[in-house]
């Protein structure tokens, strides 16, 4: 129950906290005549906070389904660069406004599309990078524990197989054994349980032809 009240708290109601600060601040020193620059700093100020507390919860949560923790702390990083990137060319552009600097806002707002491109491309590019890597190790380790399996079954099936000696065994064996879990499929699978099934009844010649056919179409 404590936990989910500083979740709570933390996740929600700071941040929303933090969001009527913002805009009370940004309506306390309003001037006069509110132009398009007030707006779209507040609307940016608002943007950059949303990915700040965003960064916060992903990290606190730890790993992720899709992404790992390392990235996710990179990508954190990363974002956390482009916060201070994107406050510092706010302020730097308000302040230049304010000492009459003939600076258009279709240039600021063309340099915070621009940053927040180079923000987000490279983030989603990393993302999708290690959503895919973590895949794979996943459907590795996967077709590992199916080769450890099938490597236990295997020498179940041997030690029933009474017309091989046991030199045979052992290269029959072996062969299982060499199987990369990279090359493992359902296919080859269906082919290995069925292969395995068959050792008690065929001699040494067919079995090795048939198991070394088995890796060669994986």
């Amino acid at each position: 129950m404590a936990t989910k009240r500083i979740s709570f708290i933390s996740e929600v109601l700071l941040p929303i906290v933090i969001y009527v600060v913002t805009i009370a601040m940004f309506f306390v020193f309003m001037p006069e005549e509110a132009g398009a620059l007030f707006w779209v700093n507040l609307v940016y100020t608002l943007f950059l906070e949303t990915l700040l507390f965003g960064w916060l919860i992903w990290v606190r949560k730890g790993d992720t389904k899709d992404t790992s923790s390392l990235a996710s702390i990179a990508i954190g990083m990363y974002g956390s660069y482009y916060i201070i990137a994107g406050v510092a060319v706010m302020v730097i552009y308000s302040v230049l406004v304010t000492l009459g600097v003939p600076i258009g806002m279709r240039w600021y707002i063309t340099l915070l599309v621009i940053l927040t491109l180079v923000w987000i491309i490279p983030a989603v590019l990393l993302a999708e990078a290690d959503s895919t890597h973590k895949q794979n190790v996943e459907h590795l380790q996967q077709n590992s524990h199916q080769i450890l399996n099938f490597s236990a079954l295997m020498k179940s099936a041997l030690n029933n197989a009474e017309n091989l000696s046991q030199t045979q065994k052992t290269r029959l064996q072996q062969e299982i054994d060499s199987i990369s879990p990279s090359r493992l499929n359902d296919a080859s699978a269906a082919q290995l349980q069925g292969f395995i099934n068959s050792v008690p009844s065929r001699d040494y010649d067919y079995l090795m032809t048939e198991i070394k056919n088995i890796k060669t179409m994986m």
